[in-house]
């Protein structure tokens, strides 16, 4: 997170910016892990507008999860 909050204050955009992170760990990859290892995450001041979490649904495929900073 701290590289891609440093990264983005070199963007030069006038629109919104969005980061999407894949999590493709094999143990952390559901939402119930988003939901219990987010809240330990620090998140940098940064210029996105929202940051998501793309996690495996229940039948495998990927599905974006919106994070509660950004």
């Amino acid at each position: 997170m701290k590289d891609k909050a440093q990264k983005s204050k070199s963007y030069k955009f006038d629109r919104q910016i969005f980061l999407a992170i894949w999590l493709g760990s094999l143990v952390f990859n559901q939402k119930m892990d988003v939901d219990f290892i987010w809240q330990k995450i620090i998140v940098p001041e940064n210029e996105f507008s929202e940051i998501w979490q793309i996690i495996e649904s229940e039948d495998g495929t990927p599905e974006l999860y919106p994070s509660e900073v950004g």
